[in-house]
C-alpha cells in the first residue's frame, strides 16, 4: 500500500508539475499592483488617440496632481472619440500602466460605464474608448481604484478663417487635379462675415472646397459638406452646413450650369447667388495648366513630376530653361502613364527642335486611347531654350537662347 501511495506521488508530480511551472512562466511579465500605491509615484499620464497629444508615449499628457490628496489626478479639457489609457511613466510602452476593468469601456455624456480601474505591468490591452467628443473633467484615484468622468459639453466651435479659398472635384471646370496652380482662387467679397464668390461653369458632379490650410496635395483637411447626400442646384443647397475634415462628404452638383456661388465661412453655408443654363462651350485646349515631360527636359519621364510652364496670357504657356539631347511632349494634367492620359503632341512625325526653332509647329490633342499618334518633338541640339505654346492657335514657337 506504501508503495502505491509512493508511486502515485510520484505520478502526480510528473503529471502536474509541469502544468504548475508552465503557468508561471506564461504569468512572470505580468505585475499587479493591488496594494496602496508608495509615494514615489507622483505622475499619471494619458495617452491615446482621444487624448490630447495621441499615442506619443515619449511626451505623453501629464494629469495634475490634487494638492489635498496624494493619491487623486485630475483632467479638465477635450476628449475626442477614440481610446485611451494611462502610463505611470514616459517613454516605456512595456512599464506600468492603468487600465481600463474590460476592452473599450465607454466613456460618454453618461460618464463611464465602469468606474474600476487596474494597475499593472503586461497583460491584455484593456483602453477606455470615448464615443462622444467634448469636454469633460477626469479624476483617477489611486488609493480607491475608481475613475470618475462628468461630461460638461461639446468643445465650442472655432470659427473658420481663411486667406484664399477653392473647390475641387469632377464638378468644377479643373476636375480632381490636386495641383494649385491649375485652380481657380475665389474672389474675397467680405471680411465680416468671411465671404468668397466664385463665377464660372459647374458640371454634374461632386466638390469639396479647399483653403488655406488645406494640405491640397496630401488631400486632407478640406471643408465638406455636413452630411452624406448634400445636393446643389439653382434652387440652392439642400442642408446649410461646413465641417472642416471628418468624413469624406462632398456635395453634389445635380444641374450643370453656370453659376455665381457666395462661400460664407462665418455662418457655414453655401449661397446659390445667379444661375445660367446655358454652359459655353470648354474644350481640352482651355487648361489653366500645362507641363512638359521628356528625357530632352529635367524632369525625364516622371509623369507625377513634370516640369511646370509657367502661364503667360490667357492660353499662352512659356518655358525658359535648359533642354538635353531627346525627346519631349506636353500633357494637361499630373496623372500616370495611361492609355486615357491626355497629351498634346506634334501633329506631324519627325518633328525636331534645334537652333533653328521648331520644324513642326502644329499642335494636336490626344491620346494612346483615342489612337492619336504619339509624335513628340525631338531636341537634336542641347542648350538654353525659350518654348511658348499658343493654345489658341494650337501653335508652339521655340528660340534657341544658346549654349
Amino acid at each position: 500500500m506504501k508503495k502505491l501511495f509512493k508511486y502515485g506521488l510520484i505520478l502526480f508530480a510528473a503529471v502536474f508539475m509541469p502544468m504548475l511551472f508552465q503557468s508561471c512562466k506564461d504569468d512572470k511579465d505580468i505585475v499587479i499592483i493591488d496594494e496602496e500605491l508608495p509615494l514615489k509615484v507622483d505622475h499619471v499620464y494619458m495617452v491615446g488617440d482621444a487624448s490630447p497629444v495621441g499615442w506619443n508615449i515619449s511626451d505623453p499628457f501629464e494629469l495634475t496632481r490634487d494638492a489635498s490628496n496624494k493619491y487623486v489626478f485630475t483632467y479638465h479639457g477635450v476628449l475626442k472619440a477614440g481610446e485611451m489609457k494611462f502610463p505611470l511613466a514616459k517613454g516605456d510602452w512595456g512599464g506600468l500602466f492603468i487600465y481600463a476593468p474590460a476592452a473599450n469601456t465607454e466613456i460618454s455624456a453618461n460618464g463611464v460605464a465602469k468606474d474600476g480601474i487596474d494597475i499593472r505591468k503586461g497583460g491584455d490591452d484593456l483602453k477606455w474608448k470615448v464615443t462622444k467628443a467634448g469636454i469633460y473633467q477626469l479624476s483617477l484615484d489611486l488609493k480607491t481604484r475608481k475613475i470618475e468622468v462628468k461630461y460638461e459639453g461639446a468643445e465650442p466651435e472655432k470659427p473658420l478663417t481663411s486667406a484664399w479659398l477653392t473647390f475641387i472635384g469632377d464638378a468644377t471646370p479643373w476636375g480632381w487635379n490636386n495641383d494649385p496652380a491649375g485652380m481657380e482662387k475665389f474672389q474675397k467679397t467680405s471680411d465680416n462675415p468671411l465671404q468668397f464668390t466664385y463665377e464660372g461653369v459647374l458640371k454634374e458632379g461632386e466638390f469639396k472646397v479647399a483653403f488655406d490650410q488645406t494640405d491640397i496635395p496630401a488631400w486632407s483637411n478640406y471643408l465638406q459638406a455636413p452630411e452624406a447626400g448634400v445636393t446643389l442646384n439653382h434652387e440652392g443647397v439642400s442642408k446649410d452646413g461646413m465641417v472642416k475634415g471628418g468624413e469624406d462628404n462632398k456635395w453634389k452638383v445635380t444641374e450643370a450650369g453656370v453659376y455665381k456661388l457666395v462661400f460664407d465661412l462665418t455662418n457655414k453655408k453655401i449661397t446659390v447667388a445667379h444661375f445660367d443654363p446655358n454652359i459655353p462651350v470648354v474644350t481640352e485646349w482651355d487648361t489653366k495648366v500645362l507641363y512638359m515631360v521628356g528625357d530632352a527636359t529635367s524632369a525625364g519621364w516622371s509623369a507625377e513630376n513634370p516640369v511646370t510652364m509657367t502661364k503667360a496670357g490667357d492660353h499662352l504657356f512659356t518655358f525658359e530653361g535648359e533642354l538635353k539631347v531627346g525627346e519631349l511632349k506636353f500633357t494637361p494634367n499630373k496623372d500616370g502613364f495611361s492609355g486615357s492620359k491626355p497629351w498634346f503632341l506634334a501633329k506631324e512625325s519627325g518633328a525636331v527642335i534645334n537652333e533653328h526653332g521648331a520644324s513642326v509647329a502644329d499642335i494636336v490633342y490626344g491620346s494612346e486611347d483615342k489612337g492619336t499618334p504619339d509624335n513628340k518633338w525631338k531636341v537634336e541640339k542641347a542648350g538654353k531654350y525659350k518654348v511658348t505654346v499658343d493654345m489658341t492657335t494650337h501653335k508652339i514657337k521655340v528660340e534657341y537662347l544658346g549654349a
